[in-house]
């Protein structure tokens, strides 16, 4: 006797001989189709051609890290690939794991987030990186307040833009500016120890505050972050031998490096009347990098570090620390040397997040590093050998090179 959920017994079924030997036909097509596009595959990898290859990340798990990096290397055979490719993953991936907040690791920025007044023994990358960013700002420090620049730049609704605004609304401005009173105060302080050990020191008046505020995140390494990772990933692709390649992120970082002294170019970008566009670009030598600042989107993924508002002003990462606003002293800023790039980034933001851009700034640190920027349609820039080329031809605007 058959339980009461048991199926109903198969009834048989007459099949048309032709139709088995029609299927089975199409089966071997298919799967003739498959091993071949397999095989294709395979083929594409291990002759890859000699020359400038685009290199992705080869691992699933971390599909959404290559988003904001794009990596191309000049390789010489499908062996090198491989190895080039290998390394990339392994460096890239080290290097955001332990600086990206969002990341559940044991040990990285996340976790001594979730651990103040705990000493922590980290990376020695990591170590080395909060060592650097604590040595001459507090940008560290600011993550609170990036917790609300969060909320406006990946807000997908307008409407809710302004909720989390400390420019525009008194709420979050009172909470912005208490923040800055325990930062000031240094009521949070990165302490470091011996082998590689840190502590987050917090008050308990300013964790109860932030509990009291739904912010979870006490540090950040915010703009900064993509910096350290770039200078980290080329440093050990050149130590590991590699020579001859360049990595670029969308929020403006660009490290090339190359034993032939190969010329590269880079793209200026402008806006006029709200719309942006290519103006022009200049040619610049193998190992010096370049950081770029800007006000404006140029390529969708911008969107993921500037939020424009309803008034037209933006919104971005660039918060200064003296009233936790986003600022920009000038629409473009460019920096590049034979520096690292977080060098460069650090010099940049003391004259980019400003209310008033200062050309002393600029003057007084033209021997460490070359700069480009825009005074109306004037491209000035203060390298005697730049090579620029105005590529943006119109009878309205007319660009034309400055040396300053």
């Amino acid at each position: 006797m058959r339980g009461y959920k048991e199926p109903k017994p198969v009834e048989k079924i007459e099949l048309n001989e032709n139709h088995i030997k029609l299927r089975v036909i199409f089966l071997i097509i298919f799967a003739l189709i498959a091993i071949g596009a397999i095989g294709f595959g395979i083929y594409k990898i291990a002759n890859k051609d000699k020359g400038w290859q685009n290199i992705s990340l080869n691992t699933h798990k971390y599909s959404r890290l290559e988003n904001d990096f794009t990596f191309s290397y000049y390789v010489k055979s499908a062996t090198e690939y491989k190895k080039v490719s290998a390394a990339y993953d392994k460096y890239f991936i080290e290097a955001k794991t332990e600086l990206d907040d969002t990341f559940e690791k044991e040990n990285n920025i996340n976790y001594i987030n979730k651990n103040p007044n705990k000493e922590i023994e980290v990376s020695e990358f990591l170590y080395n990186s909060l060592k650097d960013i604590i040595s001459d700002s507090n940008y560290l420090y600011l993550g609170s307040i990036n917790h609300y620049y969060d909320q406006m730049i990946y807000a997908i609704d307008d409407t809710f833009i302004d909720k989390y605004d400390p420019i525009s609304n008194e709420s979050i401005n009172n909470i912005v500016n208490k923040l800055l009173e325990y930062i000031n105060n240094e009521e949070v302080k990165l302490e470091l120890l011996d082998n590689n050990k840190v502590k987050l020191n917090v008050s308990d008046n300013y964790l109860s505050y932030l509990k009291e505020n739904d912010i979870n995140k006490i540090i950040d390494f915010s703009w900064l972050e993509n910096a350290y990772i770039i200078d980290y990933v080329v440093n050990n692709l050149k130590k590991d031998g590699f020579k001859r390649g360049i990595i670029r992120t969308y929020d403006g970082y660009n490290r090339a490096f190359d034993s032939e002294e190969y010329v590269y170019k880079y793209t200026l970008f402008d806006e006029i009347n709200n719309n942006s566009g290519k103006i022009g670009e200049f040619s610049y030598n193998a190992n010096q990098s370049i950081v770029n600042f800007k006000n404006f989107i140029v390529y969708n993924k911008d969107s993921q570090f500037i939020r424009y508002m309803k008034d037209n002003t933006r919104r971005t990462y660039y918060i200064s620390n003296l009233d936790g606003y986003s600022k920009a002293s000038k629409n473009y800023l460019l920096g590049y040397a034979n520096k690292s790039c977080v060098e460069i980034a650090k010099m940049l933001a003391k004259i980019y997040i400003s209310d008033t851009f200062d050309t002393d700034l600029i003057n007084s640190n033209k021997d460490k590093c070359n700069f480009i920027y825009y005074d109306n349609f004037n491209i000035c820039h203060t390298d005697n050998n730049a090579d620029i080329k105005i590529t943006f031809v119109s009878d309205e605007y007319k660009y034309k090179e400055v040396l300053i």
